[in-house]
């Protein structure tokens, strides 16, 4: 088949995809959130492990599995900063307050670490728990979009303690998870969460073992091809 005719039917096919995926956009688009959301229904855990980043909801939902008697004690890392206003109190202490507002007991909240200031000092906190208590089964709270990135970080950093952990997604109160990408804040938090979940796999994971493996190849394919023929 000549060249030309090749293109003309790759491209008719290319605009067939996009035709098909703008007209059913609204049925493929939530999947982009919902493939994110690996949560499950909460099972009976020593303790609740909220990570920080969302006290509207996170420590709501933390609080709902406390008194629901599914935990005993709420994990909160301790850190220096807020993530939405410079003047707020640091992000450990707005979620504290509303684990106590929704009737956490004060004795049944846990400050651990010092100064964490990403998801990956929490892990390192949420080990220290883990160490200290080999047997307990602890849930994490992280919103929906965030935790196949949280289980998978877990995964690379803990090993056999993250079958210990289970999952449990709070909502985001700024956009309906069906419709993420007609509200502009929750476009940008579900685009820059797969950007972020690349990124983790190549800082990491072994992406960069893949990618190397993958130029090697490359170099051998392209040596191969030079040679002259016999």
């Amino acid at each position: 088949m000549p060249n030309r005719i090749r293109k003309r039917h790759f491209g008719v096919a290319l605009l067939v995809i996009i035709l098909v995926m703008f007209a059913c956009h609204r049925q493929l688009l939530p999947y982009a959130l919902h493939w994110l959301d690996i949560g499950e229904p909460p099972v009976q855990s020593k303790a609740v492990f909220v990570l920080l980043g969302d006290e509207n909801s996170r420590p709501c939902v933390a609080a709902a599995i406390v008194n629901a008697g599914y935990a005993e004690e709420v994990i909160i890392a301790r850190n220096e900063k807020t993530f939405v206003n410079p003047q707020d109190p640091p992000a450990n202490e707005i979620c504290e307050r509303v684990l106590l507002h929704r009737g956490v007991p004060a004795d049944k909240i846990l400050l651990m670490g010092t100064g964490a200031t990403n998801t990956m000092d929490e892990i390192d906190i949420l080990n220290q728990y883990l160490n200290e208590h080999p047997e307990a089964i602890v849930t994490v709270v992280t919103t929906h979009f965030h935790t196949r990135r949280t289980r998978w970080s877990l995964r690379q950093k803990l090993g056999v303690k993250a079958d210990r952990l289970r999952f449990v997604s709070a909502p985001h109160d700024d956009f309906d998870a069906d419709t993420w990408w007609l509200f502009a804040y929750g476009f940008e938090l579900v685009i820059v969460e797969y950007i972020k979940l690349i990124g983790y796999w190549f800082l990491y994971g072994r992406a960069l073992w893949y990618v190397g493996l993958a130029l090697v190849l490359l170099a051998g394919w392209y040596q191969f091809v030079r040679q002259p023929n016999p």
